[in-house]
């Protein structure tokens, strides 16, 4: 008589599997010969008004040209701490687009998607709990080309999380390695 749905939620491993697999159909279908960015280095995170400080590492492939614009596939992985609190992990993939990308300090926009997983520590008779939250990203930063294999890039980042109605910010200086032509 009553039929009974089965969702599936979401979660972190079938987020990362649909996230690694777009990234790699994107990478197959760039040219074989352009220049991949690998970028990785400290990061600040400012959520609620609170300072957490960690890590983000991103990928970054070129797939589209358009005269002066460079239209990249982005990998970005983020890992942050704040202060004996929470941990939180940032997964996510999307678009990113270059301007000027032959110029010594070229500047760029993305925009991501992906999930948060937050970790709260138990506190004060508190249990510890935990969660993951689907984000929105955007983003903007340029690269600082000391060499044409090596440069250095602050980003800034705002994640909205839609379904809390919540938001935070994310600062990152990297080292940038180019690898390919």
């Amino acid at each position: 008589m009553g039929e009974t749905m089965v969702v599936e939620e979401m979660t972190v491993k079938n987020l990362l599997k649909g996230l690694f697999l777009g990234t790699a159909l994107l990478a197959l279908s760039a040219t074989p010969a352009a220049a991949q960015d690998f970028s990785g280095g400290y990061a600040l995170v400012n959520w609620n008004g609170c300072c957490a400080h960690g890590f983000m590492i991103d990928y970054a492939h070129p797939v589209y040209k358009a005269g002066s614009i460079n239209i990249e596939a982005l990998g970005d992985f983020g890992w942050t701490r704040f202060s004996g609190e929470e941990t939180d992990t940032t997964y996510a993939g999307g678009a990113r687009f270059r301007f000027l990308p032959n110029s010594p300090v070229p500047v760029f926009g993305q925009v991501t998607f992906g999930v948060v997983h937050w970790s709260e520590d138990a506190v004060s008779g508190f249990p510890a709990v935990s969660g993951n939250d689907f984000i929105m990203g955007f983003g903007a930063g340029t690269i600082i080309k000391a060499t044409d294999m090596f440069g250095i890039k602050p980003q800034v980042d705002w994640f909205i999380l839609p379904q809390d109605d919540d938001w935070f910010f994310r600062f990152s200086i990297n080292a940038v390695i180019k690898v390919g032509k």
